[in-house]
């Protein structure tokens, strides 16, 4: 009888120890769950920072672009008054050069 009971004794020394060995690793696990979590948090709030830089830098580009694109039109339309211009100052200096070859 008194082996039994030290053997039920060692039994359940050794089923405390492997308790509270698991009891650990749970410890552990729970720690690495909380840590990658943690980071996780942390990734999505710079993703949703990185969005929102996105987003603003598109908007900037966009309205960079509507801007190019009026000036080019500015641009357009001084060449094509300048061309004007030019022919209406050849047409004038021809007549300067008929007149005054005239007199």
């Amino acid at each position: 009888v008194e082996g039994a009971l030290l053997a039920e004794k060692a039994r359940n020394d050794a089923l405390h120890k492997e308790l509270a060995a698991l009891r650990l690793l749970v410890a552990e696990a729970e720690g690495e769950r909380d840590a990658w979590a943690a980071r996780a948090r942390e990734a999505a709030g710079k993703l949703q920072r990185d969005s929102s830089e996105l987003a603003a830098a598109t908007a900037q580009v966009e309205a960079l672009t509507a801007q190019l694109a009026a000036l080019q039109s500015e641009l357009s339309s001084a060449k094509s008054l300048q061309e004007g211009l030019i022919k209406e100052l050849g047409i004038l200096s021809s007549r300067y050069t008929r007149l005054h070859h005239q007199h």
